[in-house]
């Protein structure tokens, strides 16, 4: 049963606010209802919240303010309310609130819903996810109920020995949160609009089953390395499937045993805004106020305090009654609990918001407090799974879907083709002709029903066939099956249990085995004394035929003394290399006054070995020598360290299998990253790069690394996969607030792909087209901040060298796609940026085309690992294409092995 508030809420997001006329000093009330309706036709239903409040009587003292009433529907059982009514019975009677702030009568929601702001420590146990709780039934589970679970009936809570047992069998099923869909198998789903629903009765007579089944990977015709996954068709015994919807379900209200939302009653909000401030005493002339934004400005200019009114409430309709004037503070405080909102400062400025705390900062402290269940939970979710990878029998002979089974010779060859390792599904792939009559007869027939579908709904869209011509695969799966007697036919719950790694072990245990494995494994002997003939060895790579379409080959680095210096340089001479990029300034400091001064004695070093050294500054990451006061912020506060503390902690137990304690003794980041639109930090970039390039014979200056994150150079786009996002420092903040009327930290902020708080929003302060709007508004403005930084940065150096001077600058997409330097000397030119993320996207020659549209010169950055041996740099040279315009290797890298190059030397300059 939806509750009154509920539905007004729901109306006022689907109708919209309709525009109405507003008055002062009111003209009779049948004149005032015809203002407000002009042009529209009279209401054959119970009149709105605004109409009612129209008619109804003013009064002489006190001013009546509503926002967004004519979005307020009446119904039937609205008493019908005479002409005299004043407008606090008018509120009652509509079941909103009747607030007097001495001259200001807010008529308000009577409710709102509040975040908890501190919800303190999870119970990791409590209402976790259904995998978890899967996963800890599993582990618990005896050799006899293994039997069972594994058997043709299934275990249900009567074969169940302990309270923990049952309670984590029915606790897999938060009914609210299962979907049922009919699973017709094949290529298609199914209408879930009359699929039966589970009840608390069904779960207590439910059986589970735990087996194998395959699914059939069809390729996709002229895309090699895609498919589409198809089920076997449905025989009658898999009937249908489930889906886990908590992650959308935008009624929970509680998590991990806290309370983490609520709807209260509507009260006024802590506010930074002084309402006794002596300039809020001014009287407010309300002559043709119409929305929110009006009022505010209004207010904000008699006052001359910087007022905002956040963009989702600026637009509101306000509807005011009685008196033409009202003071300043009263007309604030009403306001804000007819928005059911508050007053936050940043800097000078107050905006109109929900609360103190920022939306998007309150999601974060919610997704912090689910990862600090996750991590709370994975010892004991490790060991049942240990336990029940261990423990686990019967699962080979409990297939399901036969018409696809694997047969033992098939999965024999998808061991070896997968990696045989432990707790993963496997996959076979072969030609059609190698798979089983049943198989191919699947294949052929999914193959035709699908192409032929295409033919008749392809349209103008270009179509998406299946082919047979190239290899099909077959994945063998752990699958998960439920019945009941009041659901026609099992339950397939791979979807809602997560389809993979259901009884994969922890990294712990299978480290563990695959050593015992390797220590078992007996060394291959001859079976003879005749030793077989020596293969020929593989000619040697010649790297002056590999180096020659490459005419920068540099290498990065940072040597500490002299001898190191004086050493790679002899290095670098004998491999090949002719760049060296020396580090010049970084941690926020010059290197240039540095006893012994590394890049002058590089120079000298180099003059007449054919190597150019280039200076090389890391301009942003002061590390610990960043001041408080110009380090960079998230939207929680936190600056960089501190952010990607929390993110390596999650990831080391949530990923890495290290326990929360083990995770906390490895080594903490050190980046810290300053603001580009500082002040300070801008002048103090300037003058030394203004110093450097006045140096005689320097073209290009180095500028290491990418932009910190947050602040991408491809517009709209700072989601750089670190885990956290920079740019909300309180002036970043301000500017924004000012040119758009939205404090940034009122955004979505970090996503956590794994828990329903992602979908969780306050109902009166979410708007989807604003969020939208706004957030790519908020990427272009940071993106613009460090476009504005390097415009700063080139220019400097061309004020001191000339316009022949650039800036050699890194791009770099995802982790797993090929980074990049280019150079850039051109300050109306676009920055050489990164655009390629995704898998597809990212292939080494698309990145390469990329790199080469957008600069004269494109230096792929190769991984230090590929360069061990001469046969390693020579493939992993190869594979970059010869398009590059160069290579660099860059020994600053967290991964690079410090006698990178000795092994490189040693290697090159060894005898066959």
């Amino acid at each position: 049963m939806i509750d009154r508030h509920t539905w007004l809420i729901a109306c006022a997001a689907l109708l919209g606010w309709n525009s109405m006329a507003y008055a002062d000093a009111p003209p009779p009330a049948t004149e005032q209802t015809q203002a407000a309706v002009a042009g529209q036709a009279a209401p054959s239903g119970p009149p709105t919240l605004a109409q009612a409040l129209l008619q109804a009587s003013p009064s002489d003292t006190d001013v009546a303010l509503a926002v967004g009433a004519d979005a307020v529907p009446g119904s039937a059982s609205t008493p019908l309310l005479d002409p005299d009514t004043r407008a606090p019975l008018v509120a009652a009677a509509y079941g909103y609130l009747a607030q007097d702030f001495h001259g200001v009568t807010a008529i308000a929601p009577p409710t709102m819903t509040v975040f908890n702001a501190d919800p303190g420590k999870p119970n990791p146990f409590d209402g976790m996810p259904p995998t978890d709780s899967f996963k800890m039934l599993l582990g618990s589970l005896d050799e006899g109920q293994w039997k069972l679970i594994t058997g043709k009936v299934g275990i249900g809570v009567s074969d169940l020995t302990t309270d923990d047992q049952k309670n984590l069998f029915l606790a897999i099923f938060p009914i609210d949160s299962v979907l049922l869909a009919p699973r017709t198998g094949g290529l298609t789903g199914g209408d879930t609009s009359s699929s039966p629903k589970l009840t608390a009765d069904d779960l207590q007579r439910a059986k589970l089953r735990i087996g194998q089944r395959v699914r059939m990977g069809l390729p996709i015709e002229g895309k090699d390395n895609s498919s589409l996954i198809a089920d076997a068709p449905s025989n009658g015994e898999l009937n249908y499937t489930a889906m886990n919807i908590t992650g959308n379900d935008d009624g929970v209200t509680k998590l991990y045993g806290v309370p983490l939302r609520a709807t209260v009653p509507n009260t006024p909000k802590e506010s930074d805004l002084d309402y006794d401030a002596a300039p809020l005493t001014a009287a407010i002339d309300l002559t043709g106020i119409k929305t929110v934004g009006d009022l505010v400005t209004r207010i904000g200019v008699a006052t001359h305090i910087e007022l905002y009114a956040d963009r989702r409430y600026e637009k509101q309709n306000v509807l005011l009654r009685g008196p033409s004037t009202a003071r300043a503070r009263d007309l604030l405080q009403a306001l804000a609990l007819c928005v059911r909102g508050t007053y936050r400062k940043i800097g000078p400025a107050y905006v109109l918001t929900n609360a103190r705390i920022g939306a998007g900062a309150s999601q974060v402290t919610l997704i912090r407090f689910a990862q600090t269940a996750e991590m709370a939970r994975k010892n004991a979710i490790d060991a049942a799974g240990d336990r029940a990878y261990q423990t686990q029998k019967g699962l080979d002979n409990n297939q399901f879907d036969e018409g696809l089974s694997m047969t033992d010779d098939q999965k024999t060859q998808a061991r070896k083709q997968s990696g045989d390792y432990p707790g993963n599904d496997i996959t076979f792939t072969a030609p059609l002709d190698q798979l089983t009559p049943s198989q191919q007869a699947l294949a052929k027939d999914l193959i035709q029903k699908w192409n032929a579908n295409v033919q008749i709904n392809g349209g103008n869209s270009t179509p998406m066939r299946l082919t047979a011509s190239r290899p099909l695969s077959l994945w063998l799966n752990t699958t998960v099956v439920m019945s009941t007697p009041a659901i026609p036919g099992p339950i397939v719950l791979d979807d809602y249990l997560g389809r993979t790694g259901l009884l994969k072990p922890s990294t712990k245990l299978i480290n563990e085995l695959n050593q015992k494995r390797s220590a078992e494994t007996p060394e291959a002997t001859p079976a003879t004394d005749v030793k077989p003939p020596p293969s020929p060895a593989p000619p040697k790579p010649n790297f002056a035929a590999i180096f020659a379409p490459f005419p920068v080959r540099g290498v990065i680095a940072r040597p500490q003394t002299v001898a190191d210096l004086n050493k790679m340089i002899d290095q670098m001479h004998a491999i090949g290399f002719n760049q060296l990029w020396l580090d010049v300034f970084s941690s926020g400091q010059s290197h240039l006054d540095d006893k012994p001064n590394l890049f002058a004695a590089a120079r000298a070093k180099a003059k007449g070995m054919g190597i150019t050294v280039l200076p090389m500054i890391t301009p942003l990451n002061w590390g610990s020598n960043a001041p408080a006061d110009l380090q960079d912020l998230t939207m929680s506060g936190e600056n960089s360290a501190q952010a990607a503390a929390w993110r390596q902690r999650f990831e080391k137990v949530a990923y890495q299998g290290m326990s929360p304690e083990e995770a906390d003794k490895q080594p903490q980041p050190t980046d810290l990253y300053v603001d580009p639109a500082s002040s300070a930090v801008s002048r103090t970039l300037v003058s030394f790069v203004s110093r450097l390039a006045s140096t005689p014979n320097i073209p290009t200056i180095v500028v290491s690394g990418q932009m910190p994150p947050g602040y991408s150079l491809a517009s709209g786009d700072n989601d750089t996969g670190s885990g956290y996002i920079l740019g909300y420092t309180e002036a970043a903040r301000l500017a924004f607030l000012r040119a758009n009327h939205v404090d940034p930290i009122d955004l979505d902020g970090e996503v956590y792909i794994n828990s329903p708080v992602n979908q969780w929003r306050i109902p009166e302060f979410h708007d989807w087209e604003v969020q939208s709007a706004v957030s790519v508004k908020w990427n272009e403005y940071r993106t613009q901040i460090a476009t504005n930084f390097l415009k700063n940065l080139l220019a400097a150096a061309q004020s001191s060298a000339g316009q022949s001077t650039g800036l050699m600058v890194c791009s770099q997409g995802a982790s797993w796609v090929q980074g990049w330097y280019g150079l850039w000397r051109n300050p109306a030119a676009p920055i050489p940026h990164a655009t390629k993320h995704s898998w597809e996207e990212g292939t080494p020659a698309a990145v390469e085309q990329e790199a080469r549209a957008q600069t004269t010169t494109a230096i792929a950055i190769l991984p230090i690992w590929g360069f061990q041996t001469r046969q390693a740099m020579a493939d992993t040279i190869k594979n970059i294409g010869a398009g590059w315009n160069g290579f660099v290797i860059d020994l600053n890298s967290p991964e690079s092995d410090v006698d990178a190059l000795d092994h490189l030397e040693k290697s090159l300059t060894a005898k066959d």
